[in-house]
C-alpha cells in the first residue's frame, strides 16, 4: 500500500544508512530517512494520535488510523539530556492534525552542547508494538482519528 505524508521538518534528506548510530543505520526500529534540519520546527506529517514521547522531549511517535507509526527523533544521539532545547506542543494520546506544529527545538543550543541536529524519521516495524496494550489503544485511536 502506497502512503503519502508531509515532511515533518524542513531540511536536506539523507539515507538512513548515513546515521552514525547503528540503531538507525541498521534499521533496528524500522526503515526511514534522516533530515538535516534548516530550522527548529517539527510538524505532524499526517492526522493521527501521539502514541509516544520521550522524557527528554526529543522523540515523538505518531500513529495513523491504519496503525502505521512514525517515530521522529531530533538528534540521532542516543541520549540528549538537554530538555531546555525542546518544547513539545503535544501530549500522549492527543489527536493531531496534518501540518500541526508538534515540536520546537533550538538547533544552535544543541550544536553548542555537542549534539547532532540530524533528525531520524522512522516507520516503526510491527515488532516495536506491545501487543495487548497496543490493541486496546488502537481501538480508541481509530475512533478518535475517524471522528469529525
Amino acid at each position: 500500500m502506497k502512503r503519502t505524508f508531509n515532511m515533518p521538518l524542513k531540511g536536506t534528506v539523507q539515507p538512513i544508512e548515513n546515521a552514525g548510530n547503528e540503531i538507525f543505520s541498521e534499521k533496528r526500529r524500522g526503515d526511514g530517512f534522516l533530515v538535516s534540519p534548516s530550522e527548529g520546527y517539527v510538524y505532524a506529517p499526517f492526522r493521527g494520535v501521539i502514541t509516544g514521547t520521550s522524557p527528554t522531549k526529543h522523540t515523538i511517535i505518531i500513529e495513523d488510523a491504519d496503525e502505521v507509526q512514525m517515530l521522529i527523533q531530533v538528534s540521532i544521539d542516543d541520549e540528549v539530556p538537554l530538555e531546555e532545547a525542546f518544547v513539545q506542543h503535544v501530549k500522549q494520546n492527543e489527536v493531531i492534525e496534518k501540518g500541526e506544529l508538534i515540536l520546537e527545538f533550538d538547533p544552535k543550543l544543541l550544536e553548542e552542547r555537542g549534539y547532532s541536529t540530524t533528525t531520524a524519521v522512522i516507520f516503526l516495524g510491527k515488532t516495536f508494538k506491545k501487543k495487548k496494550t497496543r490493541r486496546r489503544i488502537n481501538r480508541s485511536v481509530r475512533a478518535k482519528v475517524h471522528s469529525d
